[in-house]
């Protein structure tokens, strides 16, 4: 008889590891920002449809509900084209980031920085090439 208890099968299988921990705290985290940055981008949003949408990202606990949201959030934060173009970029991006798989890509994605965050040069060096 075969004395190998549950802990011993579970340990061989790498289950409850501290890196699965991590990967499971990682995932969490990625979720939450991404939630955040769906609360930011619908809040500003009228009644109604905005009402509706904010009160369906607070509900969200996957991050399969962000993704079936993401439609109806863009569609609404179109309505402003100039004026959401920046929070819009901001969700693709974490889109992309978060499911890279929907976009035929193997993992996830590193993702160029906003333009805001671009250093000082890199806009001098812009304008020195139009300027050409």
């Amino acid at each position: 008889m075969d004395k190998t208890t549950l802990l011993d099968t579970t340990a061989d299988q790498g289950w409850g590891l501290p890196q699965d921990r991590a990967a499971q705290m990682a995932a969490r985290q990625a979720f939450v920002a991404m939630k955040r940055l769906f609360m930011d981008a619908v809040a500003p949003l009228g009644e109604g449809k905005g009402e509706w949408l904010r009160r369906q990202v607070r509900l969200a606990n996957d991050p399969i509900d962000l993704w079936v949201l993401r439609g109806p959030v863009i569609a609404a934060l179109r309505v402003d084209e100039h004026g959401t173009r920046a929070i819009r970029a901001q969700l693709y991006r974490g889109l992309d980031t978060i499911f890279p798989e929907a976009f035929g890509l193997d993992g996830p994605v590193t993702m160029p920085p906003p333009m805001d965050s671009l250093p000082s040069w890199h806009s001098a060096a812009t304008d020195l090439r139009t300027a050409a």
